[in-house]
């Protein structure tokens, strides 16, 4: 017997031999041979397989192979998922609406001095679904979101030929099936495009998870374990209204969110250079999506604390110039002077409080309380993730990770107010990602930690009068 034999084949080796001896005592001697052989045979090719087969097989490849693998798998759970929801679901509300967006150009003509006019056009938008001119129009899709995701889909259109929509915007003054019957629904090739650039940036989020969990853990099979729960999380995938299948900022802004704490970790130790990246990523997420700045002040506020010296105003400084310089560039709607400034800002915050104000809630919306719990289920598990996450508190990747998740999941958690799979995602997924991290270095610690097989197993084993035997046995 090897020395070093697994105790799962120190036991059957040991018990076989016993359970032969009372076969032959019962006159059975030929099925006791073949009974010790068979065991002997098969557990010692099961044993070699469970103690060397992962080993062996992660030997066989290449990192870059076993990356790449990790990878495939991530994208068929995700897609597996996702694409039925975004081939068969039909057109929403807001789709066509999109689309229109997306068409119109990103930037904007010079200001025409101050927009007194606004509000009365905005009426009649609203109202009558009606524009006095193209000009009203762009300056519309200019306020209502910032510009990032309507470049996205632009060039994605133009990529496939589609230069104008031929049928009418949703209309919101009247009922869905109306809606339906006067064709103000988007074309299929349209949306399943549109839907197909949420797919593609929902999987390069999972893969900027997968490397981020690789550069803080250490271990591309632990930041597999750590990106695989969220590629199969439903408020993703599942429904009408999830992340993929909805045509909006969302899959977009969840990418530049998690993009911002992939660049945090990169940048965290890099001084002026690792500010600029910051600020770079933090505008870009904000010109996705307002609520895109919240790791950005997350980070503003982390370096302000732990900077030393002239850093914790310089860098944070350089951050927010950097961040204002690109959501400029990518919005010059507010560009034109003070004055305009103002009052297009005035405009953006005026517009937002009146659409949510046309979102009243009805007999099926949820309470305040009701709608966190939908997008923070499972609550009777916090406690267990504080102390999952306090356990960690001194990894070199906590303090970061712990400031970017709590911005963003406390800061959507005051901004939410539907209970909507698209507004839980990014709530999720900073829980998610702090748990998981957290979670996964813990066990790869208990795991390195764990005791070296020895030769002490070969001590459970003496030789006796039928073979051998377990010790101790009569």
């Amino acid at each position: 017997m090897r020395p070093h034999a697994p105790v799962s084949v120190v036991f059957f080796r040991c018990r076989a031999p016993v359970a032969a001896a009372k076969m032959r005592a019962a006159g059975r001697p030929a099925s006791a041979g073949a009974f010790e052989g068979t065991w002997e045979r098969g557990l010692s090719g099961f044993s070699s397989i469970a103690r060397g087969g992962l080993r062996g097989i992660s030997s066989a490849f290449s990192p870059a192979s076993r990356t790449l693998a990790a990878l495939l798998v991530i994208s068929y759970a995700a897609a597996a998922l996702a694409l039925p929801y975004a081939i068969v679901a039909p057109s929403g509300t807001d789709d066509t609406n999109w689309a229109q967006r997306a068409l119109a150009p990103w930037w904007f003509p010079q200001p025409r001095g101050v927009a007194a006019g606004w509000e009365k056009e905005r009426e009649l938008h609203f109202h009558d679904q009606k524009w006095t001119s193209a000009y009203w129009r762009d300056y519309f899709y200019a306020i209502d979101h910032p510009s990032v995701t309507r470049i996205v889909y632009r060039a994605a259109l133009h990529a496939a030929g589609i230069r104008e929509l031929v049928n009418k915007p949703w209309d919101g003054t009247i009922s869905n099936d109306r809606n339906e019957d006067l064709g103000h629904i988007l074309p299929y090739r349209v949306r399943t495009l549109m839907r197909s650039v949420n797919l593609v940036f929902f999987l390069a989020t999972l893969y900027l998870i997968f490397f981020a969990g690789k550069r803080a853990l250490g271990s591309g099979g632990l930041a597999f374990l750590a990106a695989l729960p969220i590629a199969v999380e439903p408020v993703m995938s599942k429904t009408q209204l999830s992340i993929v299948t909805y045509i909006g900022d969302d899959a977009i802004l969840l990418f530049m969110v998690v993009l911002f704490w992939f660049a945090w970790l990169w940048a965290k130790d890099r001084g002026t250079a690792g500010a600029v990246v910051l600020g770079a990523a933090g505008g870009l997420a904000t010109a996705t999506q307002v609520n895109g700045c919240l790791p950005l002040l997350a980070a503003v506020v982390y370096y302000a604390i732990y900077a030393r010296a002239w850093r914790r105003v310089a860098l944070p400084t350089v951050m927010m110039g950097t961040a204002a310089a690109v959501f400029l560039a990518l919005n010059p709607v507010y560009l034109g002077g003070a004055a305009w400034m103002a009052r297009a800002l005035r405009d953006t915050m005026s517009l937002r409080t009146y659409i949510r104000g046309q979102q009243p809630c009805g007999p099926g919306d949820f309470t305040r309380v009701e709608t966190i719990l939908a997008a923070v289920p499972h609550i009777y598990f916090y406690l267990a993730v504080a102390a999952v996450a306090f356990a960690a508190r001194r990894t070199s990747w906590f303090g970061v990770t712990a400031f970017w998740s709590a911005s963003v999941f406390f800061g959507n958690l005051a901004l939410i107010h539907k209970a909507v799979p698209r507004y839980a995602a990014p709530i999720r997924v900073a829980l998610l990602v702090l748990f998981m991290t957290a979670g996964l270095t813990a066990l790869g610690d208990a795991w390195r930690a764990r005791p070296a097989r020895g030769p002490a197993t070969s001590a459970a084993c003496r030789e006796g009068d039928g073979g051998t035997v377990r010790e101790g046995a009569e």
